[in-house]
Parts: C-alpha cells; structure tokens; sequence
C-alpha cells in the first residue's frame, strides 16, 4: 500500500543519518511510486513507498524547470 506522507517527521526521517530516494532518476510522472530507503549508523534499511505529490503533467513541466515561475518565464 502508498501512503502519501506530507513532510519528512511523517516519513521518520528526522533521526536518519542519510536517506536515497529510489525512482526520481527514471523521470517524474504524476502520482508516481517512490521507494526512500533512510539508513541509521546502528541500524538496518528503513524503507517506504511514496507517492509524488506532483499530480498532473503541467506539474511536471513546473518541476522540470524548477517552479511555476521559472517555467512560466520560458
């Protein structure tokens, strides 16, 4: 099940040493699964099934040029 998690204290990321997000680098679509893997120095992989919050294409083009208004001025 994807859960959509609003901040990173709602992932558990607060206490993590370094985190990887899994997925971005296939190229963003709405709605789409990610997997972020967050990695304490003491202990195992945390893993969670994310959904991006980026829910249409327009908002993908945002992203892609870095906000609405850098891809508004192009």
């Amino acid at each position: 099940m994807v859960t959509r998690y609003k901040n990173p204290e709602t992932l558990g990321l607060t206490v993590w040493q370094s985190s990887i997000i899994e997925g971005i680098a296939e190229g963003l679509t709405p709605d789409k699964s990610l997997t972020v893997r967050a990695r304490r120095d003491y202990a195992l992989d945390h893993v969670r099934t994310v959904m991006t919050s980026i829910e249409t294409t327009d908002e993908v083009a945002y992203d892609r040029h870095g906000g609405i208004l850098p891809s508004m001025l192009r």
